[in-house]
C-alpha cells in the first residue's frame, strides 16, 4: 500500500511539472518572498529614520528652551538694573551729602587750626616781649625759669599744630578716596 501511495504521489508530481503548475507556484512563492523582503527593507529604513527624527526633535526642543531661558534672563537683568538704578541714585545722594558735611567739618577744622596757630603765635610773641622785659630785670634766676616755661609752651603749641594738621591730612585722604571710588 505504501508503494502504491508513493507511486501516486510521483505521478501527480510529474503531471504538475508537465502542465507547469509547479513552476507557477514556485514563481508565486518567489514573488511573495521578494515583496516581503522589500517591505522589511522599507520598515528597517523607517526605523532607522525614526531615531534621527527623535534626536532632531529633542535638539529643537532644547534649543527652544535655551532661547526662552535667554529671553527670561535678559528680561530679569533689565528688571534688576531698573530696580537698582533708583537705589544707586539714593546712595549717591546720601554719599554726596556726607561728603559735603565732611568738607564743611574739614573747613571748620582748618579754620580752627589756623586760628589756634595765630593765637599761639601771638601768645608766643607776647611771651617773648614779656620775657625780654623780665630778662632785663632779673638776669640769671628768672632767665632759666622762663626758658623752661617757654620751651614747654613751644612744645605744646607744636604738638597741637602737628596733631591738628595730621587729622586734617587724614580727613582729606579719606575724602579723596571716596571721590575716586564713588561706587562702593
Amino acid at each position: 500500500m505504501d508503494r502504491f501511495l508513493r507511486f501516486g504521489r510521483r505521478c501527480w508530481f510529474v503531471c504538475r511539472v508537465m502542465f507547469g503548475i509547479e513552476e507557477r507556484s514556485i514563481r508565486a512563492q518567489n514573488v511573495a518572498l521578494h515583496k516581503k523582503l522589500m517591505q522589511t527593507r522599507e520598515q528597517k529604513a523607517m526605523l532607522d529614520k525614526v531615531p534621527e527624527q527623535m534626536i532632531l526633535s529633542e535638539v529643537r526642543k532644547v534649543v527652544e528652551n535655551m532661547q526662552r531661558l535667554n529671553d527670561s534672563l535678559t528680561k530679569t537683568e533689565k528688571d534688576v538694573e531698573k530696580y537698582f538704578k533708583s537705589m544707586r541714585k539714593d546712595a549717591n545722594a546720601v554719599i554726596d551729602g556726607r561728603l559735603e558735611a565732611e568738607e564743611a567739618t574739614m573747613r571748620d577744622i582748618v579754620q580752627m587750626q589756623l586760628s589756634n596757630q595765630n593765637m599761639l603765635q601771638e601768645k608766643s610773641e607776647i611771651k617773648k616781649e614779656s620775657t625780654t622785659q623780665e630778662m632785663a630785670h632779673s638776669v640769671s634766676a628768672n632767665m632759666s625759669e622762663e626758658n623752661i616755661a617757654q620751651k614747654k609752651e613751644d612744645k605744646a603749641s607744636t604738638d597741637l599744630t602737628n596733631s591738628v594738621s595730621h587729622k586734617v591730612e587724614i580727613a582729606l585722604e579719606t575724602k579723596a578716596k571716596k571721590q575716586q571710588d564713588p561706587g562702593t
